[in-house]
């Protein structure tokens, strides 16, 4: 059972370019020099937009900054994710993750220039 104070508040779906690297691992950041033309056969961008997938658990990365997160396998496509602690933390309260693994629609989201996965709630 989840407790009203448990539910999860409704989220927009943003607009924007999430980075990864040329072997689909989702970057941690975003910076402007990413972008430039020098740089830009490193890094694949994507537009932000919701999709279905299952996500496997891989781990755990901790930060000094304030940014940890738990990193995630996609079975759907082998791409690996990031997913900031207070997102994991809806998923558990939520009860979404079952044998090590989140089933659902996703989307992208930043904070700041940091950027992760996000389990959508609702419906899209």
């Amino acid at each position: 059972m989840v407790r009203e104070q448990d539910a999860v508040k409704p989220r927009k779906v943003t607009g924007f370019e999430v980075a990864f690297t040329i072997n689909g691992r989702m970057c941690d950041h975003v910076y402007d020099y990413m972008k430039a033309s020098t740089n830009s056969h490193s890094y694949v961008w994507e537009q932000n937009s919701v999709f279905e997938d299952t996500l496997f658990y891989e781990g755990y990365s901790g930060s000094s900054s304030g940014n940890s997160k738990v990193l995630f396998l996609s079975l759907k496509s082998g791409r690996h994710f990031s997913m900031f602690m207070s997102d994991f933390n809806d998923v558990i309260l939520q009860k979404r993750f079952i044998d090590n693994q989140i089933k659902g629609s996703f989307c992208f989201c930043k904070k700041g220039n940091a950027q992760g996965v996000r389990l959508i709630f609702e419906e899209s």
